[in-house]
């Protein structure tokens, strides 16, 4: 007996993967035959090179060239779909083309994607609202630009906040009215509508402008002392470089390159990572200082681009493990005790220093230490080495307290008397009070971070004087940085230990 084959059942997947293919075909030969025209571009920053080319096609083989300016380090499509033609590949082929492949190939019905698309996004959305609650950020109006279902406005909407959406996607704008978002097309209709908002999203969208200009129709639509958040693939986020390069993608950036069109626009990072997620207030251009072109970050890019297997680690920018709040409760409480500012000892001191991290090889440097210590090299130790001293004999001159985890408080174990200790605002509450019961020596100053300003709370609790110091993001680093302050010249550091692990 012989098998025979049903041909009347078809592989979904097997389906699902010819129409992919065809949405593919469908927009080359747009592209091929000029339905979809391109144009020449050039940068954002006036360069006239027409840039150098990292790709000529996208991760699907669509034809999408894109280049780095040598003078600014932005990555542009050049040439690329002109406006008009974009719009209607946006309401022809984008959804099919990005969105059909998370939820095609694994079977589900067409007329069940909106359902899925819409959970999956207000699943972002719920992240979102904890991103907001790192900063303590509670808006009460919201608008979202390219709202695509309306998702990301759902957990919103559900805590109170007044939501609109704004959005190409003819489909998408139908969807959200039914279910209960106001909508809008264009950015131009919500300000005459009078809408002014605590926050705007823009939520994978600045990386499909045709022109970053268009980021200043936003102003007049952000509340005095709004936010506008913006999410874009961060370059040095992505792991597999072809997946970097999509045909609707018109730009491509890192945080330091997207930091400085927004400066351009008059925006002042409130927060920025390589995620990329920020946070931007606008700052009114014409107060705001000019910006510098971050054409040495090109360097990076390049490599990172090459996944050159030993390159340089970029300035990156990252998240405080603690909250805004419990920051600023902190330096709250740390003010409250009245330590002095570190501002009287600024350049009061000379000669040789010593600093001593935690790192595995400082137990090699006892003797050294100990020998430069005894010919009048000043010893600065952080706050987790003071047990290290106590176990080595050493009294340090100086202890860096900066840390704000609880276990901190374990290097307070043997407070020695006659060493000063040096403060960050931002310290363990319960390591300053040890300190402060003990009698010791404090001062207190602040370090850097630009998305905090803390100067209120100094005034608040009487201080004439703020003393900033570089920190680093490490205590070892803001030992060095205090030791320069205070006026030693010949800084040495021990167990200042690196690993860094690439995966």
């Amino acid at each position: 007996m012989e098998a025979s084959l049903d041909t009347s059942k078809v592989n979904p997947r097997t389906e699902f993967l010819e129409n992919y293919a065809k949405v593919i075909g469908s927009i080359i030969s747009k592209l091929e035959s000029g339905v979809y025209p391109t144009e020449a571009t050039t940068c954002f920053c006036g360069s006239v090179h027409p840039g150098h080319q990292l790709t000529s096609r996208d991760r699907y083989m669509i034809p999408h060239r894109m280049v780095i300016c040598p003078d600014c380090s932005i990555i542009r499509a050049n040439p690329r779909m002109t406006a008009a033609a974009y719009k209607e590949f946006y309401n022809n082929e984008y959804r099919p083309l990005y969105d059909g492949w998370s939820y095609g190939h694994s079977g589900v019905e067409s007329e069940q994607f909106d359902t899925f698309k819409l959970v999956q996004d207000a699943k972002g959305g719920n992240a979102f609202v904890q991103f907001l609650d790192y900063f303590n950020l509670k808006p009460k109006v919201v608008v979202d630009i390219g709202s695509n279902l309306g998702g990301m406005l759902l957990p919103l909407k559900e805590r109170g906040a007044t939501c609109y959406g704004v959005e190409v996607y003819e489909h998408g704008i139908e969807y959200s009215r039914e279910h209960g978002l106001t909508m809008f097309h264009t950015i131009e209709e919500v300000v005459e509508a009078g809408i002014k908002a605590d926050l705007i999203i823009m939520q994978d969208v600045i990386e499909h402008l045709t022109d970053l200009h268009e980021m200043k129709k936003l102003i007049p639509l952000l509340a005095p002392g709004g936010y506008l958040y913006i999410y874009t693939p961060g370059l040095f986020k992505m792991r597999k470089i072809h997946a970097l390069w999509q045909n609707a993608h018109t730009y491509q950036f890192c945080s330091e390159t997207l930091n400085y069109v927004m400066e351009r626009m008059g925006f002042e990072a409130a927060f920025r990572d390589e995620n990329i997620d920020a946070l931007y207030k606008y700052s009114a251009l014409e107060k705001y200082r000019p910006t510098t072109p971050p054409k040495e970050w090109g360097v990076y890019i390049m490599e990172h681009l090459r996944q050159v297997p030993k390159r340089r680690i970029p300035p990156i920018h990252c998240i405080n493990k603690f909250d805004a709040e419990t920051q600023f409760k902190t330096m709250d409480a740390i003010l409250g005790m009245k330590f002095p500012d570190l501002d009287s000892l600024v350049k009061a001191s000379s000669g040789s220093a010593l600093v001593v991290g935690g790192g595995p090889s400082v137990g090699a440097e006892v003797e050294t230490i100990r020998r430069m210590q005894s010919e009048g090299s000043k010893l600065f130790v952080i706050e987790r080495m003071y047990p290290w001293c106590h176990q080595h004999n050493l009294k340090p001159d100086y202890v860096v307290v900066l840390d704000s985890s609880d276990d901190v408080v374990e290097g307070f174990t043997h407070i020695q008397p006659g060493v000063t200790h040096l403060l960050g605002a931002s310290c363990h509450p319960k390591a300053a009070v040890m300190l402060k019961d003990a009698g010791a020596s404090c001062y207190v100053f602040a370090s850097v971070n630009p998305y905090m300003k803390p100067h209120d709370l100094w005034h608040k609790h009487g201080y004439e004087k703020m003393t900033v110091i570089n920190s680093g993001g490490s205590v070892t680093l803001s030992g060095y940085s205090l030791a320069a302050t205070l006026g030693f010249k010949d800084i040495h550091m021990f167990g200042m230990d690196l690993k860094i692990q690439v995966s």
